[in-house]
């Protein structure tokens, strides 16, 4: 019998609110076709679409492989896909740098995955954003929702870094 895949799309998302930009990550899991479990996730007003891309992907990942043992570990492939591909690129390495604590969580679960059994697979793939792809729309949607929702998440560094550089080039401008 053929093993079952599991698609796991991701998003982040940045909406103007009354305090300013708010970010938000979405994630939808899909089992032959049919949505099985979706996530939104409220970033804040200190995050970066970056993080919030990244975040999705880590929490996409998670949510894969419980609902997996949920499903008795029937699936044995798991195909990610988001349509930021510097987060396609950036989440398996584990490097000192913007939102590694999202690809380390992200590490983790997926080897912990696939150390289970050989068979099993981890793909993560870039899907083109705003071009009618279902899963990826879905996924675009619950973003933008969790954007909006109320949260009190802590500034993350890729946040703290770009603002430390406008503040660092404001400083410039006025001074030249």
């Amino acid at each position: 019998p053929k093993c079952p895949s599991m698609f796991i799309y991701t998003d982040g998302s940045q909406v103007e609110v009354e305090q300013g930009l708010q970010v938000g990550a979405g994630v939808v899991l899909y089992l032959a076709g049919t949505e099985l479990d979706t996530a939104q996730i409220p970033m804040g007003l200190h995050a970066e679409v970056y993080d919030a891309e990244m975040h999705a992907l880590q929490c996409g990942a998670n949510m894969a492989v419980n609902a997996m043992v949920q499903l008795n570990n029937s699936v044995q492939h798991l195909h990610l896909f988001a349509d930021n591909s510097s987060s396609v690129l950036a989440i398996f390495e584990a490097d000192a740098g913007p939102s590694q604590r999202f690809s380390i969580g992200f590490r983790e679960c997926v080897l912990q995955f696939v150390h289970a059994d050989r068979c099993r697979t981890v793909e993560v793939a870039w899907v083109p954003g705003h071009c009618a792809v279902p899963g990826n729309e879905r996924a675009d949607e619950l973003a933008k929702a969790a954007a909006q929702l109320p949260t009190d998440a802590p500034a993350t560094y890729a946040h703290l870094r770009r603002q430390a550089k406008h503040t660092a080039l404001e400083s410039w401008r006025q001074t030249w």
